[in-house]
């Protein structure tokens, strides 16, 4: 993301654990672009970072892998503010 770009981003969905930068230091990056950015972070076992660390650091919801799409669509949505559509 790029700041000519940065206002159009409403929600960024990221793993924690991802090669050379990991998920928290690009929301660190991520938020001096839009401080109004929300972020998830989805994580499996073996983290450096518990939950609480990572709501802490501004993260608005944490998956825990694995999880059902249908639990990634309804928080998404809410974060959102948008209504699902019925399947």
């Amino acid at each position: 993301m790029d700041q000519q770009h940065s206002p159009e981003i409403d929600l960024a969905l990221l793993d924690v654990r991802m090669p050379t930068v990991d998920g928290p230091q690009t929301l660190v990056s991520l938020l001096r672009l839009n401080p109004q950015l929300q972020a998830c972070f989805m994580t499996g076992h073996g983290t450096p970072y518990s939950k609480t660390q990572l709501l802490h650091m501004g993260a608005a919801y944490v998956f825990d892998k694995p999880f059902h799409l249908a639990q990634l669509i309804t928080v998404l949505a809410q974060l959102l503010g948008q209504a699902l559509a019925p399947v």
